[in-house]
């Protein structure tokens, strides 16, 4: 005999049972009326696409035969796209769908045993064609809306096809939206078949597989129009600007736009900004004569400046082109820009990452560095600009605390931003991008000695490469001797004793003997009352490379005797003359000139002309003898020579000395300091 218990147990799971199959039942029941729903809708899709094309893009081609057409055929094609292949492949699945859901479908289709899915599964990679018509349909609403204005055939023709029974009472307008709905509606039906489709049912696997691809091509089809929408954006600002080169780039998008206030070196002044995916665009105005300047985001910083006072919403940009200060009108614009400057720039740094630089790409800037390096002293590579200093924030120099008048100019050091005078930055600094990119600009004499040493504020002022016009590694001697002429170095100069000496024009004080390398005494000739005879000067010798590095030599003793002594004045201007990296022919050439001629208070002389290893070498292969620099005497023997340590000078054997300066080590020539011998 049964228990209770037993027999309130079997009424449960036999109503459970009853439940589960009501609710089986009104599931099938739904699952046929969303399958009678995509039929129908389909065929009122494929009657509105099939009215289209009978009562406008037919009579609208037949009318461009015409001597005076409606719309010519390439306007046609402006306004439909591809309409007839969306026509074509709503057909195709039409007459799928009536093959098996029709009533003249055998077999007849039911919900239990049925399938749907599969046909969409085979068609929705072919949906993907609704993006062209899509992307275009916006523009093609604007030139309906332009013709129907402008052109009175277009507009009456619209009005007649539009009054038609079959219209049904909807605008030329309305029934070109129809393919841009279709697709989010195929998704929504698919969502709804699945939900009502049970698990393991036959179709589950095919509605869940066309579902997916549907939602692709939906997707897909959104970004495409995105796309193109944020193309013509990119066109209408480069139209509006009046900008020559194209905005359009594989890649580039448009992040943000917006106005931002900038603070410049005078004054405070509204700016566009346009954030693309790998620049910043700013301009000054919203026409051609407008400037305009482009930031890339690669290398770009963004930093923020906190509130103080006025300043408020505040924040820096900093760049290697260049890098500025910028305000918005409230915290959250300041926040918003802020936060898509550095998404923007995180996202470029990684796309540039994955990037990698062919061979031919990396010889050519590796090329063009060592001729920026060869060609420029000072050069700064990956140097972030700095942001300048307003005009009216400084009255004085940063560096010499000179006032600002009408003559002495402000100007801004292009490595600090500081303002300086023309005298404390009297220097250029070549900078070095990533492409291999320069520019130059000035440097103030703190950053000269900061990126450079000390000793870089003795090179010349201004651009270098203006002295190195003639020749890559070296000035000829005619050019050097016509410098060191107008720097007054062959005038009037100071011994190393102290002593003052005058020109060879001015002196009655000449030496009266010489002593060849024989030992043999030359005495001047006398007059009949004995008193010696002045023997005529002789004839001025065209200068030669020698003679740079006899001046040289002269100038870096100076030089090191004012460093020893403390004598260093850094308001002076000194000359220097300088050889390059010891290497082949160029290790004996001169190959920097610069401005001024004194050297803590005490004129430079120029020393006697000098002959390096270089042309002696030259002279022997051409059979002739060489001479001695300091002298002038005949040197028969290459063992009887003897080069100075200091200016690279040839001497013989009498005329070199020990070093007894701060110098290189080893024997120097007279000329050079050395110790009398």
């Amino acid at each position: 005999m049964m228990t209770e218990d037993a027999v309130a147990g079997g009424g449960d799971s036999s109503s459970e049972t009853l439940q589960s199959g009501a609710q089986m039942e009104r599931m099938m029941e739904r699952r046929a009326q969303i399958a009678a729903e995509i039929l129908e809708t389909e065929r009122t899709y494929v009657d509105g696409l099939t009215l289209i094309e009978k009562l406008f893009i037919t009579p609208l081609l037949a009318s461009a035969q015409q001597a005076e057409p409606i719309l010519t055929r390439k306007e046609v094609r402006q306004v439909f796209a591809n309409f007839p292949d969306i026509v074509m492949l709503s057909r195709e699945l039409l007459g799928q769908l009536e093959g098996r859901l029709g009533a003249q479908a055998q077999p007849a289709w039911t919900a239990a045993s049925g399938r749907v899915g599969d046909i969409f599964q085979r068609m929705a990679p072919f949906m993907k064609m609704y993006s062209l018509y899509l992307r275009n349909f916006r523009s093609a609403l604007a030139d309906i809306s332009a013709w129907l204005g402008s052109k009175g055939a277009f507009a009456a023709f619209v009005q007649r096809a539009s009054a038609r029974g079959e219209c049904r009472g909807l605008t030329f307008q309305s029934y070109l939206l129809l393919p841009v709905q279709r697709i989010p509606r195929y998704r929504l039906l698919l969502s709804d078949l699945q939900r009502h489709t049970p698990a393991g049912h036959v179709d589950g696997a095919s509605i869940a597989a066309a579902l997916q691809m549907i939602e692709g091509v939906a997707e897909f089809v959104n970004e495409n129009i995105w796309e193109h929408e944020m193309a013509l954006s990119m066109v209408e600002i480069q139209r509006a600007l009046g900008l020559k080169e194209t905005l359009l780039a594989p890649g580039r998008r448009l992040v943000k736009a917006g106005v931002l206030t900038k603070i410049c070196r005078k004054s405070h002044q509204q700016r566009s900004f346009y954030l693309f995916s790998d620049m910043l665009l700013y301009s000054s105005g919203q026409d051609e004569a407008a400037g305009h300047r482009r930031v890339a985001l690669e290398d770009c910083k963004v930093m923020d400046v906190p509130d103080a006072g006025d300043s408020r919403n505040q924040f820096t940009l900093i760049s290697r082109e260049k890098s500025f200060i910028v305000y918005a009108g409230d915290a959250g614009e300041k926040a918003a820009w802020m936060g898509a400057l550095s998404q923007a720039i995180v996202a470029q740094r990684e796309a540039r990452g994955t990037l990698q630089m062919d061979r031919s790409q990396r010889r050519r800037l590796a090329r063009a560095r060592r001729s920026t390096l060869m060609e420029h002293p000072r050069v700064a590579e990956n140097f972030d600009a700095p942001v300048w200093a307003p005009d009216e924030s400084a009255a004085r120099c940063y560096i010499c605390f000179r006032a600002f008048t009408l003559f002495v100019r402000r100007h801004h050091c292009r490595a600090c931003g500081n303002i300086v005078c023309n005298a404390c930055s009297r220097k250029s600094i070549v900078f070095v991008g990533r492409d291999a990119a320069r520019s130059e600009g000035r440097g103030c004499d703190q950053c000269i000695a900061r990126l450079f040493g000390r000793d870089a504020l003795e090179s010349p002022p201004g651009s270098v490469h203006r002295f190195l016009a003639r020749s890559r590694h070296s000035l000829d001697a005619g050019t050097l001797m016509q410098s060191l002429a107008a720097l007054k170095l062959g005038g009037s100069s100071t011994d190393n004793d102290g002593s003052a000496c005058k020109d060879s024009k001015d002196s009655k004080d000449s030496k009266d003997s010489g002593t060849h390398n024989d030992g043999s005494t030359l005495k001047d000739s006398s007059d009949s009352n004995g008193s010696p005879k002045r023997s005529p000067p002789p004839p001025p010798r065209p200068p030669t490379p020698g003679d740079a590095a006899s001046a040289a030599s002269t100038l870096r003793r100076a030089r090191a005797s004012t460093y020893s002594t403390g004598e260093w004045d850094a308001s002076a201007r000194t000359t220097v003359l300088c050889s390059s990296p010891a290497s082949t022919v160029s290790r004996h050439r001169a190959s920097v000139v610069s401005s001024c001629s004194t050297i803590g208070g005490r004129a430079a002389s120029a020393a006697p002309p000098a002959l390096t290893l270089v042309q002696a070498s030259a002279e022997r292969r051409r059979g002739g003898g060489t001479r001695c620099a300091l002298c002038r005497g005949d040197v028969a023997q290459l063992d009887s020579q003897h080069q100075c340590g200091s200016c690279l000078a040839l001497v013989c054997a009498a005329c070199i000395r020990p070093a007894t300066y701060a110098g290189p080590d080893g024997a120097v020539c007279a000329s050079c300091g050395g110790s009398g011998g």
